[in-house]
């Protein structure tokens, strides 16, 4: 906002204007996602850190009982804060984590209530597990362009190399019996238009993946560039009361006995005295 016309800073030819965004760098996808939070320490970090450090304790519910943990027996029983954690974790990963409500009623087109049916099970699953297929399209719904429905198809496990059983519950359910967590949140019209997730958020890997690039790309320079530095010392016993031109001849020999047997993955014998 500000040009200095002496220097010429903040003007056409300021280098540090040079930079725009680049269109064309394309976003991250699922699978590599996955891979990058599963082999790479800074991104399984960044994802980790805030669900770690907000449930690390875990959580306490108030209200106006006398009871100081109403939900305690609650929690037990469907392991709330492990199911937390796991959504928070997916979310920051994959743009959204949605958490299926799994009841005592068996329809799953049907919107939940908790009047006629008891929660039994919470089920954090994977984008590849739960695909949105419906939205809200009544402008005059307060839910407009949330999602209505989605295809659950939960993996459970294979009974062969080549064979994989589902869960019988598999099919379209109703929004009501899925607890979305987002992850970046993205407005509605980025979010229906997420080419690389259809209905997500954006992952917390997608605006860090330059820097963890470049930090991982720093660390690995750093250990070629120490590679390199090193200096190989031979110590061979008896070399200096030699001539100088036996001492010339038994180290050039010494070297290449240790290049070649090095070359072969051989041990490299050594003389009494020597290293």
């Amino acid at each position: 906002s500000i040009f200095n016309a002496w220097t010429g800073l903040g003007g056409s030819a300021d280098k540090g204007r040079g930079g725009q965004v680049n269109f064309e760098d394309p976003l991250l996808t699922i699978h590599q996602l996955r891979w990058l939070y599963r082999k790479n320490q800074y991104a399984k970090r960044y994802v980790n850190i805030f669900p770690d450090y907000a449930l690390r304790k875990g959580w306490r519910v108030a209200d106006e009982s006398d009871d100081q943990e109403p939900t305690k027996a609650f929690d037990t029983e469907l392991r709330t804060r492990t199911v937390a954690m796991k959504a928070a974790v997916a979310a920051r990963k994959f743009g959204g984590c949605p958490v299926a409500v799994v009841t005592n009623n068996e329809d799953i087109t049907e919107p939940w209530s908790s009047k006629d049916s008891e929660i039994l099970n919470l089920i954090p699953l994977d984008p590849e597990e739960a695909i949105p297929v419906r939205w809200f399209s009544s402008m005059a719904d307060p839910r407009f362009r949330e999602v209505a429905s989605w295809n659950i198809n939960p993996r459970i496990g294979t009974i062969s190399t080549s064979q994989q059983e589902f869960a019988i519950q598999a099919g379209e359910w109703h929004s009501d019996r899925i607890i979305y967590i987002p992850g970046s949140v993205l407005s509605d019209y980025e979010r229906l238009s997420n080419i690389v997730q259809y209905g997500y958020d954006d992952s917390v890997l997608q605006t860090a993946w330059d820097a963890i690039r470049a930090r991982t790309s720093d660390d690995m320079n750093l250990s070629a560039l120490m590679e390199e530095l090193s200096v190989t010392v031979i110590k061979i016993e008896g070399l200096a009361s030699l001539q100088l031109a036996e001492q010339e001849q038994t180290l050039d020999m010494r070297a290449r006995a240790i290049a070649r047997d090095k070359s072969n993955n051989q041990p490299v014998p050594m003389g009494a005295g020597a290293e």
